[in-house]
């Protein structure tokens, strides 16, 4: 499953790399059975979007064109949040979402951490 893993890891990583909008994105996470490598033929691929303005429009409609050109057989979830859409939900009681996608963090443009928890 490792493998599986891995090579849906850099086929994401290679498809953000190339996106128009790839500057407007901060970071992109796996999350879901395929990043608790509990995943079946029937999984979707979940992905959260860290995006650094609230352009999510144009964002989601470049991921989703760039992955219909390589058929994959698993539907893609995406989510896109802005860096002040976490800056509001971390000093909420109620962001579930984030324990879903704690597992791997798949593409980065900045260290990300320290400017939304610290």
């Amino acid at each position: 499953m490792a493998k599986l893993q891995d090579e849906l890891i850099k086929i994401i990583t290679n498809q953000i790399e190339k996106l128009p909008s790839r500057s407007k994105i901060v970071s992109v996470l796996l999350g879901g059975s395929y990043a608790s490598g509990t995943f079946s033929e029937t999984s979707d691929i979940d992905l959260l979007v860290i995006s650094k303005k609230a352009s999510q429009d144009r964002i989601y409609t470049d991921i989703k064109d760039s992955f219909r050109n390589l058929s994959l057989q698993h539907k893609l979830d995406i989510k896109i949040i802005s860096m002040e859409q976490i800056h509001t939900l971390s000093n909420s009681t109620s962001a579930p979402f984030f324990i879903i996608f704690s597992n791997i963090i798949n593409y980065c443009t900045e260290k990300i951490y320290d400017r939304i928890f610290l």
